[in-house]
């Protein structure tokens, strides 16, 4: 692909491996303004851009077999999401921001959430 995108139309089969003479031909067709390339190529770039950010700021603290999820992120911020049957102990924390439905004294109930400051 690399090779044959400077080649122009009518030399695309041509078996030689590198294109004479070179053209932007195929270049200049992908980028005219409506084929939606341009839409298309600004969309990966933000999708690539927020994962990256959001990778090195979220840390995943959960066991892969876990029916509790949790991660974190600084500066100060957990969330812990218990999908078991059974309440959980809430980790460490100075206090709880925010909880999906009532906790049970230091327990987290099932299929609930809380998002504890550290």
């Amino acid at each position: 692909m690399v090779v044959s995108s400077p080649r122009r139309s009518s030399a695309l089969f041509d078996k030689s491996p590198i294109p004479s003479p070179w053209s932007l031909e195929n270049y200049r067709a992908v980028l005219r303004p409506g084929t939606g390339f341009g839409r298309a190529l600004l969309n990966s770039l933000l999708v690539a851009g927020i994962t990256t950010v959001l990778t090195g700021t979220l840390s995943w603290e959960s066991a892969p077999d876990s029916d509790v999820l949790s991660f974190r992120r600084e500066p100060g911020f957990r969330c812990v999401v218990n999908f078991s049957d059974e309440p959980v102990a809430l980790p460490a924390h100075s206090e709880v921001l925010l909880t999906s439905g009532t906790l049970e004294g230091d327990r987290l109930p099932s299929d609930t959430a809380v998002w504890p400051a550290l």
